[in-house]
């Protein structure tokens, strides 16, 4: 039987008049004798094998009713990390469970996502073609209890850098121009500058400006 659910158990017996005190049982189970019947009452609140005793009183003998009572603790999913990656990147995450024969059918995946189960680990594939923060939810199939694997996973999308008009100038004035990024953390070296033109970035957008250098003749 499952943890925390009731017991339907009862063991006939002839002769006796009554039982004694049982010893075995999971915790919050209990058992009365009536009409030639102990019957077993309760809902067990640890797992594990229980072989239990119950020592039959009145008639002749000693005797014992014995028995093996088997409580399955209920499914349980690991709890995981977020998960952040590109979009239209391969994920790698994967969940253990315990208890479950299998898993039903997720909500909350990004598109493109999926998962399986087998030897008690979820297992994530796919590539997410949208970004955003995806809290899932995946129902576990079997066992005991009603139990969800969950978790996030948070996509994020592509870098972008604005889209900037020509910008025309004299030689040796100062320019003026910036231009915006979005996802990016900074620049690397850049290519194709006009000479004593650098660039900075801060606050998602680049600035240009132009180096000024001074010559003294003596």
């Amino acid at each position: 039987m499952c943890i925390g659910t009731t017991i339907t158990r009862s063991q006939g017996t002839t002769g006796a008049t009554g039982i004694g005190t049982p010893t075995g049982l999971p915790a919050d189970v209990t058992v009365s004798w009536a009409s030639n019947t102990i019957t077993f009452a309760g809902s067990p609140s640890a797992s594990g094998t229980f072989n239990y005793t119950i020592p039959l009183t009145g008639g002749c003998g000693s005797v014992n009713a014995t028995g093996t009572i088997i409580v399955t603790p209920n499914n349980t999913a690991a709890t995981v990390s977020n998960t952040t990656m590109c979009i239209g990147t391969t994920i790698t995450r994967s969940q253990g469970t315990t208890g479950a024969t299998g898993i039903g059918t997720p909500t909350g995946l990004p598109a493109d996502v999926t998962v399986s189960w087998a030897s008690n680990t979820i297992t994530f594939a796919g590539s997410p073609s949208a970004s955003g923060t995806f809290n899932y939810t995946i129902p576990l199939t079997g066992g005991c209890g009603t139990v969800n694997a969950t978790g996030t996973i948070i996509v994020t999308p592509n870098n972008t850098a604005a889209t900037v008009s020509n910008t025309t100038l004299c030689i040796g004035t100062t320019i003026t121009r910036s231009q915006g990024t979005t996802g990016a953390t900074g620049i690397g070296t850049p290519t194709g500058l006009p000479a004593d033109v650098t660039v900075s970035w801060a606050s998602n957008t680049i600035t240009f400006c132009r180096f000024s250098v001074s010559i003294w003749y003596i």
